[in-house]
């Protein structure tokens, strides 16, 4: 039976030749937390792109809709005994 003292010893031991098994778990799962906060960082910029690629897009649309399309409508709602004026 190991006594108090060897106990000691064999612990100082264990950290004098590496770090012991739950030093070394808690630096695993340091890592492998820092790597999922990368991973959801990354995600969310991934995520944000897309929307503004799509605000984008649909801004373009709407300028598209407001400049070729909205003259067209003007058009098409005037009344007959109004005279034809090109905008």
């Amino acid at each position: 039976m190991l006594s108090f003292s060897n106990v000691r010893i064999a612990k100082f031991m264990k950290r004098l030749m590496g770090r012991t098994g739950v030093e070394d778990a808690l630096q695993r799962l340091d890592r492998l937390t820092q790597e999922e906060t990368r991973t959801t960082v990354a995600k969310n910029l991934e995520v944000t792109h897309s929307i503004k690629d799509s605000a984008s897009r649909t801004a373009q649309l709407l300028t598209y809709f407001v400049l070729k399309m909205f003259p067209v409508m003007q058009l098409n709602s005037r009344r007959e005994d109004e005279p034809f004026v090109t905008p």
